[in-house]
């Protein structure tokens, strides 16, 4: 562990070297802050609300991910020939336009009451739903990468690296967090997703609760994909390093409509993961951390509502 602790500083110090500014980190807190506090107030979160919508969902996420690429004209001067690049606008305004489709694409709805009865509606939609949602999320990032980068990268993250201590380390140190919201009544009111989502309880159908959470895992393989792979590393080539936080701001904005702990620890787990996948160049450690986590957030739920 000793090892795996020295990576990830190594890792952040060579962030804090080459590209922090505390100028410009204590702006983008300051800014993200006010969106928190606003959500929690007045709940206008991607589906807590009867008003959203794909254009609502697109503003949500734009607006922080734009807004820290924008303070980065004003911050980093000796960067600011890279805004006149064609190539970045496209990338800043299709990735929010990309996950707003994500969170709003429902044509399987009707396939779904086509081929499910009214005693597992839940379960068959949930799997469906993970499923499509990974498809709409995962295509036209590929498709991009074919047009722009198959010929300098390979796939947004795919690549492997070995480094397995480095990611457990990491799990083991969330261990305690993980115990402690087990006992918040926000993280039980959200938690277990496979009870809340799909009605499923462990002592009742075993292998649906493992298809169910092979699903839930699956659809994390498309989220490391899109925010540690197509934010950070095809937006490298322009900003390097800085291209962490923008990322990270945009994957706390689709963690808003969870407990608020989470999507607070969600910006700072973004940076962190960020920073990982920009010295690996690979999502899957990112996704190793990311499903131990979820998983063990499952079970933390489980024990705390029957025990």
């Amino acid at each position: 562990m000793t090892a795996a602790i020295t990576t990830i500083r190594a890792y952040i110090q060579s962030y804090y070297e080459d590209v922090f500014q505390k100028e410009y980190f204590i702006s983008i807190l300051a800014f993200m802050a006010v969106i928190i506090s606003l959500n929690y107030s007045y709940s206008f979160a991607a589906g807590t609300n009867p008003w959203s919508s794909f254009l609502f969902d697109y503003i949500l996420y734009l607006f922080p991910f734009g807004f820290a690429y924008a303070l980065q004209w004003l911050y980093f001067k000796e960067g600011r020939m890279v805004f006149s690049k064609p190539w970045f606008w496209l990338l800043l305004f299709l990735a929010p336009a990309i996950f707003a489709l994500r969170v709003n694409f429902n044509l399987q709805e009707g396939f779904i009451r086509t081929i499910s009865s009214a005693e597992n509606f839940r379960f068959v939609s949930s799997i469906v739903n993970y499923g499509v949602k990974v498809f709409v999320l995962m295509i036209p990032v590929i498709f991009i990468w074919l047009i722009k980068d198959k010929k300098y990268v390979v796939l947004y993250g795919f690549s492997m690296h070995r480094n397995r201590k480095l990611y457990f380390s990491m799990i083991a140190f969330m261990i305690p967090l993980i115990i402690i919201a087990a006992s918040l009544p926000d993280f039980l009111h959200a938690y277990p997703k496979a009870m809340k989502e799909a009605g499923l309880y462990p002592a009742h159908n075993i292998p649906r609760l493992i298809f169910f959470e092979l699903a839930y895992g699956l659809d994390f393989l498309s989220i490391e994909f899109f925010f540690r792979g197509f934010l950070i590393i095809a937006f490298i080539k322009y900003f390097g390093m800085r291209a962490i936080v923008p990322a990270a701001c945009f994957y706390c904005c689709i963690h808003l409509g969870k407990p608020m702990a989470e999507a607070i620890s969600s910006f700072f787990g973004g940076l962190l993961l960020g920073i990982i996948s920009y010295h690996t160049l690979s999502i899957w450690g990112g996704l190793l951390i990311h499903l131990g986590i979820a998983w063990l957030m499952e079970i933390a739920a489980y024990i705390s509502h029957h025990f």
